[in-house]
């Protein structure tokens, strides 16, 4: 703080002389009170550049400028700060801070601010970058820890996010939230027994969070522990009645289990809520079979292909659901669009030669045979091959006296 008490000259009266002080004060600053950081932040506000105007003392007789005194600004990394504090524009408080971090390397926090104004901006690699500085300078810090670490889980840094979270659950071993987030990781990265056990140690620390129990059952299906998931499936399923995720993943479980007519209400719910949702409609199709309901499986499988013609796996359910009720046409069909969506399906190829085989349309089955080199048949096929001299496609016949029926194999 500063005071200009008097302006003193060899030829005139101090009655006419004002003084005006760049960047503060009013329009006479004579003997008033005056911040030296008012002059650096003005200074600042207005820089464009080394070629910047340097503020002054000006002084004034009348409205003629008669003297200039120049004052020096030293801009510290404070000075930096303390302007980005007074913006709201994003981008702005992102150069300010910059040129702070420049100037004064060592300072963690001010770097920790930059860093999450970059996280604010997007500019995730940079906050990455100045998160990484903070931790090579002062590895334990928790927030740069905490931070970097979310950075990387969000950018699919699996492996670099698993030193950073043993490192935090290190400093505090009761942090349900880090178990579960290494958890994540190494769930990410296949590792399901690991994912498995930081989930239960995050439960252990936090019984209730529902997201936690469906995520280890979501794991111990990876690694044959279908029953105990179904019964966290369950439970989470009485927090979470209405979520979605919750609902499919429990209807799937039930599907898996046998239990179909636990599945079907579900899926019906999940319909209702995504009338648009394929998989539950194939889905439901599958409970169906399951329990003899031959003419709800197919609408089910009917209308996920309505929804995405291209799936293959749905069109070999409805076919195969067409041969049980013995529709060798409709489910030969079927077939047929599966092998010009995928030519040369090894499975499509071997259900359409059984099914024209059924249909004793031989000469069809023996192409779709050779084509395939499989094993099969029936004794009338047999003859309709000794008929027409199938010695060209190097055929051996063996007879089954058990079973009473000849295997052909093609060469």
């Amino acid at each position: 703080e500063f005071v200009i008490l008097a302006v003193e000259t060899d030829t005139l009266w101090q009655r006419g002389v004002t003084v005006d002080v760049d960047g503060v004060g009013e329009e006479n600053d004579l003997r008033r009170l005056l911040k030296g950081v008012d002059i650096v932040d003005g200074f600042l506000s207005a820089e464009s550049g080394p070629k910047a105007p340097k503020p002054g003392i000006r002084v004034l007789y009348g409205e003629r400028e008669i003297a200039l005194v120049p004052i020096e600004v030293n801009v510290t990394a404070q000075d930096w700060l303390r302007q980005a504090r007074k913006t709201e524009d994003t981008r702005k408080q992102i150069r300010l801070l910059a040129r702070a971090v420049e100037m004064q390397k060592g300072d963690v926090n001010a770097r920790k601010a930059l860093a999450s104004l970059y996280v604010k901006a997007g500019m995730t690699e940079k906050a990455a970058r100045e998160y990484e500085k903070v931790l090579a300078s002062s590895p334990g810090d928790t927030t740069a820890l905490e931070a970097l670490s979310k950075l990387y889980l969000k950018e699919g840094r699996y492996e670099k996010v698993l030193p950073l979270y043993r490192e935090i659950i290190g400093q505090n071993p009761k942090d349900a939230g880090a178990y579960a987030n290494i958890a994540y990781a190494y769930e990410k990265l296949g590792q399901w027994g690991r994912a498995a056990a930081n989930y239960r140690a995050s439960l252990e620390l936090n019984r209730d969070n529902g997201e936690i129990r469906y995520r280890l059952a979501r794991v111990l299906e990876k690694t044959g522990g279908e029953k105990e998931a179904l019964a966290l499936y369950e439970s989470v399923h009485k927090d979470m009645p209405k979520n979605p995720a919750v609902l499919n993943a429990l209807a799937d479980g039930y599907l898996k289990a046998g239990k179909y007519e636990k599945a079907i209400p579900l899926y019906r719910e999940v319909i209702a809520r995504e009338p648009r949702n394929g998989a539950a409609y194939a889905n439901i199709g599958l409970a169906y079979a399951g329990i003899g309901d031959w003419n709800r499986e197919v609408a089910n499988y009917r209308k996920a292909l309505s929804l995405n013609e291209k799936d293959t796996v749905v069109r070999m359910n409805l076919a195969l659901a067409y041969e049980k009720r013995k529709l060798y046409g409709e489910a030969a069909a079927e077939y047929e669009r599966i092998l010009t969506l995928k030519p040369g399906d090894g499975d499509a190829l071997g259900r359409l030669a059984d099914v024209y085989l059924a249909a004793k349309n031989y000469g069809i089955t023996l192409s779709l045979i050779i084509r395939i080199n499989c094993n099969i048949v029936d004794m009338n096929f047999i003859q309709y091959l000794v008929k027409r001299n199938i010695s060209y496609y190097n055929v051996i016949f063996q007879h089954n006296e058990k079973q009473g029926i000849f295997i052909v194999h093609f060469r």
